[in-house]
């Protein structure tokens, strides 16, 4: 997921070096808008929320020390602790977002993840009942909320706020309809101020050679079989290639390099204009616990922009660190347990966003080439959702077969690299339900050996 770039600094592999950094905050995406307010699903105004504050804002105390009604509460608390979020002049009152909006330009008829949607039982602007945060956009023209201060009992306003939750509901999601499942009218969707837009990006071609050193070849319509002149990109200071990976660490829609070293310790290079052979001095980003380079990956697991890592361990369990903002000194949570894979060949496993929402997906490349995948529900928690077969890639060597997004619509495509050198590729139509364009010849890595092969933006 791109989000922006950034500059100088040279690529240094042979002696490892401190990496001094000042940290940058990025604006929280629409997608960890809604995994908040997801995440609260089922609470009540006095409860304890999921960030483990005592309620939503004043919405056990702001009537008079008893619940009020906090529909408005509730969102103002999502993008107030997504990050980022600029909630100025934003009260306990739900007609507060519309006012909000209209001063900051960001009304609209188009919903977005992560939006307010603001409802009236008489379709009317000056007329604000209700509030709730948009949490996915679907393509049956629906979208779905997330509404704090829902279905409470009948009753004066601290017992309907007090016995009321967070509730999701789908709705039509044209401007003017009426649900009967909010009981209101949809008046408008309100974008926050700061919140960043995910820009998809197109994944380069990175080749380690023999001796360590890096050849890249920018994507210029890889689909249609143009890449651009091959340039140097430094070198990783190993001739074992399949320690090298690519992810992005620090969200700034450019992939950065990491070596997995003998020890299991992490080296790492700061993206600073790769395709120019820019990299930042390396530093020491933690410790995978062993040296088997082939058993991890790097991958966006909760659409944050920044890759998190993940080993893939000998029974088909997956061990998984979120990465917390490691080139800033912010290093990765504690592991935890994501999951079964389902196999014991760490070599069979893939991840790729497959659907678009900047959450990795989990794909196992089965000993006949077909395609299993696992669409990511929230695969930090271990919810993934239930496995279904998209296709086949043609092969039943898996250390052929790669993910990256080809022509920067934020869905990864298939990429199948054969015996020759020659490069495969299907353009993904629908991946999840096994929907991709016919293969197509895109290119040539230059070599059989598909250990240094990797696809990643680098700028």
């Amino acid at each position: 997921m791109k989000l922006v770039k950034t500059i100088s600094g040279v690529l240094g592999a042979a002696v490892l070096s401190p990496l001094l950094l000042t940290g940058q905050a990025y604006a929280a995406t629409g997608q960890q808008i809604a995994d908040l307010a997801n995440a609260n699903q089922g609470k009540m105004a006095c409860d304890t929320n999921s960030l483990g504050g005592l309620y939503f804002l004043s919405s056990c105390t702001g009537n008079g020390g008893r619940p009020e009604y906090w529909c408005a509460d509730f969102a103002k608390w999502v993008w107030m602790n997504a990050g980022g979020i600029n909630t100025a002049n934003l009260t306990p009152a739900a007609r507060s977002f519309y006012s909000y909006g209209a001063g900051a330009g960001t009304l609209s008829n188009t919903p977005h993840v992560g939006d307010a949607a603001v409802f009236s039982d008489t379709n009317s602007a000056a007329d604000i009942d209700h509030v709730g945060i948009v949490t996915a956009v679907n393509s049956n023209g629906t979208v779905a909320i997330q509404n704090g201060n829902y279905g409470g009992q009948d009753g004066d306003q601290a017992h309907f706020a007090g016995t009321s939750r967070v509730v999701p509901t789908t709705i039509n999601a044209t401007v003017g309809t009426y649900s009967s499942s909010q009981g209101y009218y949809l008046v408008k969707y309100v974008r926050p101020v700061g919140v960043t837009e995910a820009v998809a990006s197109k994944a380069d071609l990175l080749r380690v050679n023999g001796d360590g050193s890096l050849t890249v070849w920018q994507n210029n319509d890889a689909l249609a079989g143009r890449w651009n002149a091959p340039v140097n990109a430094g070198n990783i200071g190993t001739t074992e290639q399949f320690r090298s990976k690519l992810g992005d660490l620090n969200g700034d829609g450019n992939a950065d390099l990491i070596r997995v070293n003998a020890d299991g310790s992490l080296t790492a290079w700061r993206n600073n204009d790769a395709l120019s052979g820019a990299w930042a001095a390396p530093a020491t980003v933690g410790n995978v616990g062993g040296g088997d380079a082939t058993r991890v990956r790097l991958t966006d697991l909760n659409g944050d922009g920044r890759a998190d890592m993940v080993v893939v361990n000998m029974d088909g369990s997956m061990t998984a660190w979120q990465n917390n903002g490691v080139l800033a000194g912010g290093g990765w949570s504690a592991p935890r347990t994501i999951g079964n894979v389902g196999t014991t060949d760490q070599n069979r496993v893939r991840f790729g966003d497959l659907n678009g929402d900047g959450r990795d997906d989990l794909v196992r490349v089965n000993a006949d080439g077909s395609l299993t995948a696992w669409q990511n529900n929230n695969a930090l928690a271990g919810s993934w959702a239930a496995p279904g077969t998209i296709g086949n890639a043609g092969t039943a060597n898996a250390t052929r077969v790669r993910l990256g997004d080809l022509n920067a619509d934020g869905r990864d495509d298939l990429i199948r690299m054969n015996d020759d050198g020659s490069l495969v590729a299907w353009r993904n139509n629908n991946a999840l339900a096994g929907s991709w364009a016919a293969p197509s010849t895109i290119g040539n890595a230059g070599t059989a050996d598909p250990s240094g092969i990797e696809f990643a933006d680098l700028g």
